[in-house]
């Protein structure tokens, strides 16, 4: 987020688009949207399995926030990883996106 090096876009893309499909809706008691943190859960931890961290920088080990630092990961194919990164991220969403 910001290119702060902090949780990855596509991990957080993808809780939300989670959090859409079973979280709690408007009106509904607390309860209702309980499980949705069990299942942010899952996802987080078959995100860490496949890529190794939820965490951009120990993903990408750059500080996007840094111009110079960013111009070099481009320069060595960093979209395209990152790119990489988001299909999985979205794969994992939508296996779990069909069961719930």
């Amino acid at each position: 987020m910001g290119r702060m090096g902090s949780v990855c876009g596509a991990v957080t893309g993808s809780v939300m688009g989670l959090g859409l499909k079973r979280g709690r809706h408007l009106g509904e008691p607390k309860e209702a949207g309980e499980d949705i943190y069990s299942i942010t859960q899952e996802f987080w931890k078959r995100f860490e399995r496949e890529v190794g961290s939820c965490i951009c920088y120990d993903i990408i080990k750059t500080h996007l926030w840094d111009a110079e630092a960013r111009k070099e990961w481009a320069a060595a194919g960093g979209p395209q990883k990152c790119r990489e990164i988001m299909r999985k991220a979205a794969r994992i969403a939508v296996e779990m996106a069909d069961r719930i």
